[in-house]
């Protein structure tokens, strides 16, 4: 395996990782409603091909993009979001409060918070908890353990936006 696939499938463990730790069972299909995806740094581009890919599909999508060219840190985390009329799309950072907790999303503006409802579909909150800082190495942490400890493949419902690509 060349480094280029090892990073997509450590890419593709830290998605699964998310999803895992934000409450989804490890062994049930998602909702067709929701979409976790990998793939390059985030740009305009991508952000181009999440919208579209959220409206042709009716989906809502947590995408983790790559530490741009030369960083191994930080990733950045998308959240794109359908209401009624509108798309949202939110920079967002991981965040637990405790080990025992889910994983929750907050928007880097601090207004949105964004976790697993009780329906198996994303609850969009306004605020945020105190402590982001914290939680957010908490969650990383936890993303890294579960990541850690996935040896093999996984097929999941993740996908890589075409954008991603080029």
């Amino acid at each position: 395996m060349n480094d280029t696939m090892m990073r997509a499938l450590q890419h593709e463990k830290h998605a699964w990782a998310l999803r895992h730790e934000m409450g989804f069972p490890a062994d049930h299909k998602l909702t067709p409603s929701i979409e976790f995806g990998t793939g390059g740094a985030i740009d305009g581009g991508i952000v181009r091909e999440l919208v579209l890919r959220a409206m042709e599909r009716d989906q809502d999508i947590i995408y983790e993009g790559q530490a741009h060219t030369g960083k191994s840190w930080p990733r950045g985390y998308l959240a794109v979001m359908r209401n009624q009329h509108l798309i949202h799309i939110f920079r967002c950072r991981p965040w637990s409060g405790d080990s025992n907790a889910p994983v929750i999303l907050v928007s880097e503006c601090g207004k949105v918070t964004i976790r697993l409802g009780s329906d198996g579909a994303f609850e969009c909150l306004a605020g945020a908890p105190s402590d982001i800082a914290g939680g957010h190495c908490r969650a990383l942490a936890r993303i890294e353990r579960v990541a850690a400890e996935t040896r093999t493949r996984i097929k999941t419902h993740t996908s890589q936006p075409r954008a991603s690509d080029k």
